[in-house]
């Protein structure tokens, strides 16, 4: 390398008179007319500074030193080199070496291609393009845009944060380019891109880059990151022999718990080699209802009927039974359930009008009751029933209803008729006028006043004055009071029912607590003529009533902790007189010892064994109810619970 020095000595903040501190050199100052100076270090400090300097020009050049001055400055250094003859000595118009050489092709790509792996990008780029080589230029640029956006502070603010991930992103994209004009390291530039879009937060865009670069393991983590399982599943399915046996089977267990999450059956028996691996899945979860409907899938409604029943799920087995139209035992169950212990399926008449009424009772629930999900359940169990027939007349209309509001057009033309059948909706007069058009079905009962109110819902004449016919039926003074009566029945393994978690159920809001309120003594009768007008409870009254109540459920909820807490030596002592009555049908001749370990040690271990079924199976609940309401980033840690609860039912 060459170095060209260009006025030194013109730029020198130092003197002539101290430079010709140089002429001291013994035969340099022949035919000066000005006598060298004597050294003196305080005197000729900066002169030595600037020695330093022209010593660290000097020694940068490797093959040639040029040095053009136009300054008188630099004599005194001219006159010591041309002694030394050091120097070749130029002037304007003589004949003069050329000072550099253009250099080829093949050497600015040999020079960009050290630099380049040297780390030194931006210059190697430059020797690229003198090269003209725009495919290994673009590739230096790529490299050195990334280790720009890498020197990014990493900071809190909003403005750096999003500066460092648009130069994340714009080195991607330039990988991006090299990797499309690239051959055989295509895939070694898809990957740099996507690491690049990882590190400035661009996930999707990263996953999908990865898959580019046949990165299929960190490609599917990332979408399964993401939550979308579609992808992840469709990698695994495609690469799986290419990928880490571990990701795989983390991202098939966690897809197939959402799956069945979102019921999405299909997307999850994707997820496994047979069925009755898949319902074997399902029943060491405890996911039941995703259970019964991969029955339904596969033509077992019987099953999935009695799966719903041992539930206590009813309402759900009865529709299936009745699909299940090859199993005459699959009738006579649904009938049971609809109709009790009387075998009515052979009298069809007699069915259809059990099966109408069903339909109407159904129906005036939801109809009272304005909560979509419990209209859509009536609607789908009502609708159930039709198997392809047009149905008998009396339940004709239900079956066949598209949706809650056929449902309505059937309930209100079934009232037709008798008056004690229709539908009657009471209106106060003192908030709206009776409207003109009247509901066709619904006959509008209008009222004034509480006490006009009372006195119409207390008598029968006043609602049926017209129906010369009409069925004597009990005023509701005469009739028997409804009793409330709190079920205290306690499930066995609910034992961990946190006291703390029952008072913060109370603080869920004053609108819903008085739900819970239940007394266990008949309502009493009282008299309507006596009945005061009611008036509207004060909001001291309201925050007073809800305080007792919220102390009357702590103190319910410790009592119930202190019985269930003395019931465990009344568990054990059950456990104990099973063990004793069986060890009366044993022999134990020549085996007493047997029975004392029969009789000591057996119950006890029998009713941990009980106690850890019943805890097992309470945290198995509350793990089902967090599946319904985590998100997929925690679904991770929710299977390996699950796993870990089904293997200890296995054990057990």
């Amino acid at each position: 390398m060459s170095v060209l020095l260009f006025n030194f000595f013109e730029d020198s903040h130092v003197e002539l008179s101290q430079w010709r501190l140089l002429l001291s050199e013994p035969g340099c100052g022949v035919g000066s007319p000005v006598a060298a100076p004597q050294f003196d270090r305080v005197k000729h400090a900066s002169v030595c500074v600037e020695l330093k300097f022209l010593y660290v020009a000097i020694t940068r050049a490797r093959k040639n030193l040029w040095v053009a001055d136009q300054s008188q400055k630099g004599e005194p250094m001219r006159a010591l080199w041309t002694k030394k003859n050091q120097i070749h000595n130029c002037t304007p118009g003589s004949d003069m070496p050329r000072l550099a050489v253009s250099s080829s092709r093949e050497e600015w790509a040999a020079k960009g291609k050290e630099l380049f792996e040297r780390k030194k990008y931006l210059q190697a780029e430059h020797c690229y393009e003198r090269a003209l080589m725009m495919r290994e230029m673009a590739i230096a640029n790529a490299y050195y845009l990334r280790e720009e956006a890498r020197k990014a502070l990493a900071v809190d603010s909003r403005q750096s944060k999003e500066l460092r991930r648009q130069s994340f992103v714009t080195a991607a994209e330039a990988f991006i380019g090299c990797a499309k004009e690239a051959g055989k390291n295509r895939t070694v530039y898809f990957r740099r891109a996507a690491e690049c879009f990882e590190s400035g937060a661009e996930e999707l865009r990263a996953a999908k880059t990865y898959l580019e670069a046949h990165e299929y393991n960190v490609s599917a983590k990332l979408y399964r990151k993401l939550g979308l399982f579609d992808e992840a599943v469709d990698i695994i399915k495609q690469n799986e022999e290419h990928m880490h046996t571990e990701v795989v089977e983390n991202i098939k267990e966690v897809a197939r718990l959402y799956y069945f999450r979102e019921a999405r059956l299909e997307k999850a028996r994707e997820l496994f080699t047979t069925d009755e691996e898949e319902l074997e899945y399902l029943e060491d979860l405890d996911l039941d209802v995703a259970r019964a409907e991969v029955l339904v899938s596969l033509g077992r409604s019987a099953e999935a009927a009695a799966l719903h029943l041992s539930e206590g799920r009813t309402w759900e087995a009865i529709p299936l039974f009745l699909r299940d139209s090859e199993g005459t035992s699959s009738m006579r169950q649904a009938c049971h359930l609809l109709f009790g212990a009387s075998d009515l399926v052979t009298i069809p008449s007699v069915r259809a009008v059990f099966i109408a009424r069903i339909c109407r009772a159904a129906c005036l629930l939801g109809y009272n009751i304005s909560r979509f999900s419990l209209r859509t359940a009536i609607h789908t169990a009502i609708t159930s029933i039709h198997s392809g027939g047009g149905g008998h007349r009396l339940y004709r209309q239900y079956i066949h209803a598209r949706g809650w509001g056929g449902l309505v057009k059937a309930l209100r033309g079934m009232t037709q008729g008798p008056l004690n059948d229709e539908l009657v909706q009471l209106h106060d007069l003192g908030q709206a006028a009776v409207p003109a058009r009247s509901v066709s079905g619904v006959r509008i009962l209008p009222f004034r006043a509480n006490e006009e109110l009372l006195q119409i819902l207390s008598t029968s004449s006043s609602l049926f004055a017209d129906s010369p016919d009409i069925d004597s039926a009990p005023l509701p003074h005469e009739q028997e009071p409804t009793e409330l009566a709190m079920n205290t029945d306690e499930v066995d393994g609910a034992d961990d029912v946190d006291e703390q978690e029952g008072i913060d159920n109370v603080e869920d809001g004053h609108d819903t607590w008085l739900n819970d309120l239940q007394v266990s003594e008949p309502l009493p009768v009282i008299d309507s003529g006596d009945m005061p007008q009611a008036q509207p409870a004060s909001e001291e009254e309201k925050e007073a009533a809800f305080t007792i109540f919220k102390y009357y459920r702590h103190i319910c909820l410790r009592r119930r902790q202190s019985a269930k807490a003395g019931s465990t030596s009344q568990r054990v002592m059950k456990m104990f007189s099973a063990c004793l009555k069986q060890s009366y049908k044993i022999c134990w001749e020549g085996n007493s010892h047997y029975r004392l370990l029969f009789l000591g040690p057996l119950p006890h271990i029998l009713f941990c064994l009980d106690f850890a079924l019943a805890m097992t199976s309470t945290q198995k609940k509350q793990a089902l109810r967090r599946l319904m309401e985590e998100s997929h980033e925690k679904l991770d840690g929710l299977n390996k619970h699950l796993t870990s609860l089904a293997y200890v039912d296995l054990i057990d």
